[in-house]
């Protein structure tokens, strides 16, 4: 059963066009709320500043194809973008969509957990860091290595582990200001308490994160650079294969037009040669007619010496 396109419209993209679309996803990250529609606006420049991209398009187009593309991916038709291109460009495009899947399913999972982590004081509440900028002007986002861990685990380290320092070049958190002394510490359910205690005299080496796979800024970014390449490279490639039949192709209507050139050559050279032929025939003709009308003359002229020979005999 196929699946349903999203709702709207958009132009119809190429393989060479979802590539693009791909990579710039790859790039600038939409998936994170924060920086959405700062990063939408990015990839639809960076698409439209593409000398080969097939025509101007926008930012709803670029969603809903995108859309689209996951979808099929998901259903398991990606046979269908085979029709439109290489086997080469569709490997390329398959690899990234599923890098672009993956970067969709890490941020919705960091977006899930961000949600429901529930707060550990009321004292301490945290400005949340702003992405970082890379050299093009475009957001970069921090992408979570570990898997957030559970209540219970950061009660543990809460307890066990002394506070880590910030890394260093990072800002530090603005704290509000702190409420009255009644409200500084909120007790935890009664719920929780019994679990805390048992946990914390679990050994510290038993005490395990789980981590989740998550694509790293760095390797999306060596990833896209390397399809890049590899495209540009296939590119160049197939015009240089053009160039080459083209040239293949020149190289044979010449030999082609020698050949008829050589053939009317030989051709006019017989023709010059029956002429020669005839010429000499006509003149010995000629020739021949000319001393049978001598031979003619003479015995007309003798016969008329004879007539007046016997004339004056005659006589």
């Amino acid at each position: 059963m196929a699946t349903p396109s999203p709702r709207g419209t958009y132009n119809r993209f190429r393989i060479e066009e979802d590539m693009w679309l791909c990579e710039e996803v790859l790039k600038a990250n939409p998936f994170i709320r924060e920086q959405k529609a700062e990063a939408w606006t990015t990839v639809v420049e960076n698409l439209n500043a593409i000398p080969i991209f097939g025509k101007p398009t926008g930012e709803r187009a670029c969603k809903h194809r995108l859309e689209d593309i996951i979808l099929q991916y998901r259903a398991g038709e990606m046979a269908k973008l085979r029709r439109s291109g290489t086997e080469e460009q569709f490997q390329i495009l398959q690899e990234l969509i599923t890098q672009v899947v993956h970067l969709k399913e890490a941020n919705a999972d960091d977006d899930v957990e961000e949600k429901h982590s529930p707060a550990v004081s009321v004292t301490t509440t945290a400005k949340k860091p702003k992405p970082a900028k890379s050299s093009s002007g475009t957001k970069r986002p921090f992408l979570v290595s570990m898997a957030q861990p559970t209540e219970i685990q950061r009660r543990i380290n809460q307890i066990q582990l002394p506070p880590t320092p910030p890394p260093q070049g990072t800002k530090k958190p603005r704290l509000l200001p702190a409420p009255a002394p009644a409200a500084q510490v909120v007790a935890p359910p009664a719920a929780v308490v019994t679990p805390v205690f048992i946990a914390a005299k679990v050994p510290h080496h038993e005490v395990t994160f789980t981590a989740t796979p998550v694509v790293s800024a760095s390797s999306t970014e060596s990833s896209s650079d390397r399809h890049s390449d590899n495209y540009v490279s296939f590119l160049i490639e197939q015009i240089s294969r053009q160039n080459d039949l083209r040239e293949r192709e020149l190289q044979l209507q010449r030999e082609v037009r020698e050949r008829e050139l050589e053939v009317e050559r030989e051709r006019l050279e017989r023709e010059e040669r029956r002429w020669e032929n005839q010429l000499t025939l006509l003149q010995q003709q000629q020739e021949m007619l000319r001393e049978l009308l001598k031979q003619k003359t003479e015995q007309h002229e003798l016969i008329v010496g004879l007539v007046k020979q016997l004339k004056g005999k005659a006589d």
